[in-house]
């Protein structure tokens, strides 16, 4: 079965050097770092991966039983280096899961042409981006 935030995120740790699940690259929502939050060892740059819903599933009523799922995930990059380091470790992380889906799934495709440059966070000491991806599951059932 798939889970598509935690492949996702998995498929990212092992594209991009600098990013290591755990660590500083989640399958989940976005955790406050360290300062801001009693929750120790979440770093100010750092990935998330959030399964966010997706278009209705296809059923095929056929021998064998055709499931189609289509579920969506927001990938949100906090940097605190500058902008355009962050820009391109946005940059990387699409290139790296655009049209590129790992096993099990049909297609993972962006729903823009670029990553979304979402500001300064709260703080105003970081960047935040967002990718969109669209995921299309195909599982047969017997």
């Amino acid at each position: 079965m798939a889970n598509p935030d935690l492949d996702m995120a998995t498929a990212i740790g092992a594209g991009v050097a600098s990013l290591t699940l755990g660590v500083n690259l989640f399958a989940g929502p976005v955790r406050p770092y360290a300062e801001f939050s009693s929750t120790a060892g979440v770093p100010v740059d750092a990935v998330f991966c959030l399964q966010t819903g997706g278009r209705p599933d296809a059923v095929f009523k056929q021998t064998p039983f055709r499931h189609l799922s289509y579920p969506s995930v927001q990938v949100t990059i906090r940097s605190s280096a500058s902008f355009q380091v962050g820009q391109g470790l946005s940059e990387e992380i699409f290139i790296l899961l655009n049209h590129n889906p790992v096993a099990g799934y049909v297609e993972w495709s962006a729903v823009s042409s670029a990553p979304l440059y979402l500001g300064k966070g709260n703080d105003e000491q970081h960047h935040e981006w967002t990718i969109n991806i669209d995921t299309i599951i195909d599982e047969v059932v017997t």
